[in-house]
């Protein structure tokens, strides 16, 4: 039965398609009218095109020049702070007991770096001079041995008394 359904549909759908096809062939004039509307709605809608490019603004022209001079910008000031980061952190080695608390409590922004990539030293001394009067338990600890570990012996050859090697060395000529 499915088979007997689907075929009267499909004839269906050809006689639709024949009858459309000999009605246009039929009437001409039907036919040409129907193509000249279609001509003038492409003519309408391609000068709506026209009249609407003719009314874009043209975008200002870009300033590579301005541009790369901020890129630059950008670029000095992240190496600058590198610097300065750099720089303090070495200065207060050995002074504070964790140097990245230098750059917690110092505001790196006082320093300046120079066209060379300089920092001043003495700046950077002063301020870490002054971060240590105002938070003296930010100071590494002293050292606990100023002088070496070995007991108070030396080896300072003029003041002791000749091995049995140096001995044998001297009278060898192998001194």
């Amino acid at each position: 039965m499915t088979e007997e359904n689907t075929t009267p549909e499909v004839e269906e759908t050809e006689t639709e398609q024949t009858e459309e096809s000999t009605t246009e062939v039929k009437n001409p004039d039907a036919l040409l009218k129907a193509y000249e509307a279609e001509k003038a709605k492409r003519r309408e809608l391609a000068q709506k095109l026209r009249e609407h490019e003719a009314s874009k603004e043209e975008p200002d022209p870009v300033d590579t020049d301005a541009i790369r001079a901020q890129a630059v910008q950008e670029a000095n000031a992240k190496v600058a702070e590198r610097i300065i980061r750099t720089e303090v952190k070495a200065a207060a080695k050995g002074l504070i007991a964790d140097p990245n608390d230098a750059l917690a409590f110092i505001d790196l922004s006082q320093f300046d770096v120079s066209e060379d990539g300089s920092v001043d030293e003495t700046d950077i001394a002063d301020a870490i001079k002054g971060l240590l009067e105002k938070k003296p338990y930010l100071a590494a600890p002293a050292k606990r041995f100023q002088d070496s570990a070995d007991g108070g012996s030396r080896n300072d050859s003029a003041k002791r008394e000749p091995t049995l090697n140096d001995l044998l060395r001297s009278a060898a000529g192998k001194n």
